[in-house]
């Protein structure tokens, strides 16, 4: 890492996973005990494998003890987010069976993705260690949910913490992937957009996606043991599909949502947190991210688990999503970081002013 001012406290001070501070242990709540300890064996995390900014320039700090209380990890606040993503899930494609018309089956789709876009951000804390206090459920929870979506936590992490370190860089794998993609380059004239966001929705922007992270060297890797693990999962999966006869529901519940809804929010999460409109990088990571003053029915349907507080997320990737309100309200209380930080009146109203072209 360079030397000079970090988004957070340095390794140090944080209050970070045993894996990457080496002797300290993760913060957790009390609750967090009846899940298990933290194990004593974990390993050492190499310094490119953490989530810290590499570059240089002032960023907000945050005092120690606040930050401490910040980055506590609250392990049954995770079974519950878990349980009710879930349940949404089932209960979406029980009520399109059990009604039985197009309407229905609509909406179950569109609920369906919007909830699986929920746990993908809870895969997303467990990227970096924030899901469980315990190490192991982080890890298993963790690869269980980015199995859903046919990669592996493992090389999901390696590619998410080379974005966070270099954040719009051509050394980061996100930013070299979209940098040259048609449908990140915005602004556009109204149709131009429409035409985009179409694609998205009805499955084109899937196979589009799917093919630039098959070809994404940081996120196929994994270990042998892992690859064979996932394959065992798929398997399990698919035979009990064909014993039980499930294929029609695996076919209309995940795969179809997957190739819609989720492919379009994730579309649309990706423009907004670094692309489109006024987002120029110039090295400031505050205006390298977008925050996003989301409204009720914008958090439900793009942004949940706290999904738009993005420059907060980069500044502070030890916060847990549940507690990035609270880490919000005290940078907000910081002159610079209001000045700089790159913040937009929501997804339908700022970033579609930023992103749609004004007609002549």
């Amino acid at each position: 890492m360079e030397a000079g001012p970090l988004p957070a406290l340095r390794n140090s001070e944080r209050s970070m996973p045993s894996s990457r501070l080496g002797s300290k242990s993760v913060a957790t709540s009390p609750r967090d005990r009846v899940c298990g300890g933290v194990s004593a064996s974990m390993e050492r995390m190499t310094p490119q494998d953490t989530d810290e900014f590499a570059g240089a320039g002032h960023l907000p700090r945050i005092p120690a003890h606040l930050l401490a209380e910040l980055t506590r990890v609250d392990s049954w606040r995770a079974v519950r987010d878990l349980s009710l993503d879930a349940t949404v899930i089932v209960l979406a494609a029980w009520f399109a069976e059990a009604v039985g018309n197009p309407l229905a089956y609509l909406l179950a789709v569109i609920l369906i993705g919007v909830r699986l876009h929920a746990l993908a951000v809870l895969m997303h804390d467990a990227t970096h260690y924030r899901l469980f206090g315990n190490r192991r459920w982080n890890e298993y929870t963790g690869e269980v949910l980015a199995w859903l979506f046919l990669f592996t936590l493992h090389g999901y992490r390696k590619n998410h913490f080379a974005h966070h370190r270099h954040l719009n860089t051509d050394d980061d794998p996100d930013w070299a992937r979209k940098k040259d993609d048609p449908y990140f380059a915005l602004p556009q004239d109204g149709k131009g957009v429409a035409v985009r966001l179409l694609k998205g929705i009805c499955g084109v922007r899937f196979f589009t996606e799917a093919r630039n992270i098959a070809r994404a060297k940081h996120l196929q890797h994994a270990p042998r043991s892992l690859k064979i693990r996932r394959g065992l999962f798929y398997g399990a999966v698919l035979a009990s599909a064909a014993y039980w006869q499930l294929w029609p529901l695996l076919l209309k519940y995940w795969i179809v949502s997957v190739m819609t809804t989720l492919a379009f929010i994730l579309y649309v999460r990706s423009l907004a947190e670094h692309h489109g409109g006024a987002m120029i990088w110039d090295g400031d990571m505050l205006r390298g991210s977008r925050h996003l003053d989301a409204t009720w029915w914008e958090k439900f349907l793009l942004a949940p688990h706290n999904v738009h507080y993005h420059v907060d997320h980069h500044l502070y990737p030890s916060v847990p999503h549940y507690n990035l309100p609270r880490l919000h309200a005290l940078l907000l209380a910081q002159p610079e970081y209001v000045a700089r930080a790159h913040i937009t009146d929501g997804y339908c109203t700022g970033l579609r002013r930023e992103c749609v072209r004004p007609a002549l």
